[in-house]
């Protein structure tokens, strides 16, 4: 399972600028979560601290405004969360038995100040989401 893990994790555009290795010190730092169908995994407008990827199951994303999305294996929410700590924009809830990797900021942010590089190469990927974004005005 942890190669699986790395090779998913390796999937989040987020980090996808990272080598192998480094991805590897990242799930780490994961913690493996399992939920039950109906539970909620993340609810809107809480305080947002960690990152998850969906490794089993079916989970449902509930946007205010927006259609139900389902979710399942591959799938993660939180990327923006782990780095900023802001609140949650939707509410997960399990649809079916849910395994998930979840990257814990406490845990995220100081391997950040740690490994320049894999802070660097991240940023990298949120500035060229922020120039998509702004419709690369550049």
């Amino acid at each position: 399972m942890p190669n699986e893990r790395v090779e998913k994790l390796r999937s989040v555009p987020l980090f996808k600028g990272l080598s192998r290795r480094q991805v590897a010190q990242i799930v780490k730092l994961g913690r493996e979560l399992e939920f039950a169908p109906g539970e909620a995994i993340v609810e809107r407008g809480l305080k947002a601290m960690d990152f998850y990827l969906i490794m089993k199951g079916q989970a449902k994303l509930r946007v205010p405004g927006r259609r139900i999305r389902m979710l399942g294996p591959g799938a993660y929410f939180g990327e923006i969360s782990v780095l900023d700590g802001g609140r949650r924009t939707a509410t997960i809830v399990a649809e079916t038995r849910v395994w998930t990797l979840r990257l814990d900021r406490s845990k995220f942010i100081p391997l950040l100040d740690r490994h320049g590089s894999i802070a660097r190469k991240i940023l990298v990927e949120m500035c060229g989401r922020l120039r998509a974004a702004e419709g690369d005005r550049s």
